[in-house]
């Protein structure tokens, strides 16, 4: 991973304490072919096994809840619309975020977790007694 890749790695680990991160991991290993054709599917699986994701974000029940992908020079706006469509297929959520304008914390837990779940994992800030600030 590039220094970049890994600052925004820590970032996410410290947005989502609650759920297992991880980096670069192989396309295959999240989403199989859909094609019922066997040539196709693995005319697809090659394509697949081929791909890199950014980030997965997994849910401590070991569901996956979200792909995030850190856009930079090398990413190929033709290739990523690509994977996009195929993580849609697999009812996989993609999250895309710009190298150059990495979101703060807050913002990041508002766009990869489910609604429900970025208000329940914020961290609550509480008073010298204990007591929230809410």
């Amino acid at each position: 991973m590039t220094p970049n890749e890994m600052e925004f790695f820590d970032r996410l680990v410290t947005a989502l304490p609650d759920h297992y991160i991880f980096p670069q991991v192989a396309m295959a290993a999240v989403i199989e072919p859909a094609s019922g054709d066997r040539n196709k599917a693995h005319s697809d699986r090659l394509s697949i096994a081929q791909q890199r994701i950014d980030y997965v974000v997994y849910g401590k029940d070991h569901q996956v809840i979200a792909v995030v992908e850190l856009d930079d020079r090398t990413h190929v706006p033709s290739k990523d619309s690509e994977r996009d469509a195929r993580l849609m297929q697999a009812s996989i959520r993609n999250v895309r975020f710009q190298s150059t304008r990495k979101p703060n914390l807050d913002e990041l837990r508002a766009k990869i977790l489910p609604p429900t779940q970025a208000v329940a994992d914020k961290p609550v800030a509480c008073n010298s007694n204990g007591s929230s600030d809410s």
